[in-house]
């Protein structure tokens, strides 16, 4: 799928289809290509390119969750070890 978005959106992961500019306007050797760093996006920034194309089938959507957002978030009950426990755990063999 295909999204236009303002270059500023713009995330390492994404797969450019197009810039919105012709192709000796912008300081990269492709058209299409993934953006696989900080830089490619300052580059994208610095030529004054205002709009991209991204292909979501072969990168990161817009709205794509991150790695922080995507992990869920566990309530302290949950994956704790029941009060009752402690620290009154012993491992095998210990007396």
């Amino acid at each position: 799928m295909l999204k236009k978005l303002d270059s500023s959106q713009l995330r390492v992961g994404m797969f450019i289809h197009d810039l919105d500019c012709g192709w000796m306007e912008h300081p990269f050797v492709r058209n299409q290509f993934l953006v696989t760093n900080e830089a490619e996006i300052r580059k994208i920034v610095e030529a004054r390119i205002r709009g991209v194309v991204i292909e979501c089938g072969r990168g990161l959507d817009v709205e794509a969750p991150t790695a922080t957002k995507a992990r869920p978030q566990r309530s302290r009950s949950e994956g704790a070890w029941p009060s009752s426990m402690g620290r009154s755990i012993r491992c095998r063999g210990q007396k």
